[in-house]
């Protein structure tokens, strides 16, 4: 042969091909097949937010990545952290707005996070296709999955009922006990009887043969009453009207329960306000109640067409939060009051320890 010529040689698996001016290896068997195509990603739902929310229930607005797959009226989850997150519903989705409506929440905080995840409820997101075979073909992508089932319903409502009413010795204090538990409550009432009025002196003897007039009987003693540590004189709530209070975070709704049982604020408020229960200016209600006694107060607050609420965390017993706490009906607080209405809250506190300590059962009631 002549160095132009072609030589072909076999070495092991290998075919190699030389010539004067290029040498070349071509090994057959790892050879790759074309790159199978990608699979269709699954829906987008799983996302992040740093949008400032303020946390409670009602409309949401966050800020979100656009070409997600969110639609109206789907279920969605958005939590700032394991224990506080809200539920609810997709009113819409447009670019990078996401708004929401959401009617539940995790656990109680009054204020807002800045930091959110959130993700579809009641399915799972599906899976992407798997590409096509080729030597090493790539799979498709994943879709993201589907958020936890929406909560269940809430429990039953508490309940408060009266049990007896018993005459009390005269002299005696009034009493309420609380005979029940503390969502099924049986109060039990204790009324002193009045002190018997003195006996009339007895009339002065007639003259001989005459007989002597009678003495005339003495008058009835006055009916019994409450000691003055009971706002409640009878079948009448006493009630303090103030026209002229508006509540705010620097003016609070004082509650002297030795002057009135109900307290009526007809201006609106202009901020989000605190309630103190007391005795009156100078009697605390621990020195008025004692262990197992109970007392329901009523705080009537006329809202505008910007509605203001108070706060959990704002209501206080002799000016302290210390040793208080609230029990709401159905076991959700309110997050805001309601415009233009009438909002009645009724507390009923019931003293438990003498350190001292306090269970409040709490209701907030729209009238309109």
């Amino acid at each position: 042969m002549t160095t132009d010529s072609l030589i072909l040689q076999v070495t092991d698996s290998a075919t190699i091909i030389r010539t004067t001016d290029t040498l070349v290896t071509a090994i057959g068997s790892n050879v790759a097949g074309p790159t199978g195509p990608a699979g269709a990603a699954g829906d987008k739902y799983l996302c992040t937010s740093s949008s400032t929310v303020t946390y409670g229930t009602g409309t949401k607005v966050f800020t979100v990545p656009a070409g997600l797959a969110w639609t109206a009226g789907q279920w969605i989850m958005a939590w700032a952290d394991s224990t506080h997150y809200l539920i609810g519903t997709v009113g819409s989705y447009s670019g990078t707005t996401l708004t929401t409506y959401m009617t539940r929440i995790g656990a109680i905080y009054s204020g807002s996070f800045a930091s959110w995840t959130l993700n579809l409820m009641g399915h799972d997101g599906a899976t992407g296709a798997t590409g096509a075979t080729g030597a090493a073909g790539a799979t498709g992508a994943t879709g993201a999955t589907g958020a936890t089932g929406a909560t269940g319903a809430d429990g039953a409502a508490a309940s408060v009922s009266v049990g007896s009413t018993t005459t009390g010795a005269a002299g005696s204090s009034a009493s309420v006990n609380n005979t029940g538990t503390s969502s099924a409550a049986v109060l039990n009432f204790t009324i002193p009887t009045g002190a018997t009025g003195a006996t009339g002196a007895q009339g002065a003897a007639g003259a001989t043969g005459a007989t002597g007039a009678t003495g005339a009987t003495g008058a009835t003693g006055a009916t019994g009453s409450f000691n003055a540590n009971s706002a409640f004189t009878g079948p009448l709530e006493q009630m303090s009207i103030d026209t002229a209070t508006a509540l705010s975070g620097s003016n609070a709704a004082t509650v002297s329960i030795k002057t009135a049982g109900v307290y009526s604020f007809t201006t609106n408020p202009t901020a989000n306000w605190t309630t103190n229960v007391r005795g009156d200016g100078s009697t605390t209600l621990a020195s008025m109640l004692s262990v197992g006694q109970a007392v329901t107060v009523t705080v009537m607050v006329a809202n505008g067409a910007t509605a203001r609420y108070c706060p959990s965390a704002n209501f206080q017993i002799d000016g302290s939060t210390s040793g208080v706490t609230i029990q709401w009906l159905n076991g959700a607080a309110p997050a805001a009051g309601n415009a233009s209405s009438t909002d009645i809250y009724t507390y009923t506190i019931v003293k438990t320890a003498a350190t001292p300590t306090y269970t409040v059962l709490a209701t907030l009631t729209k009238f309109a």
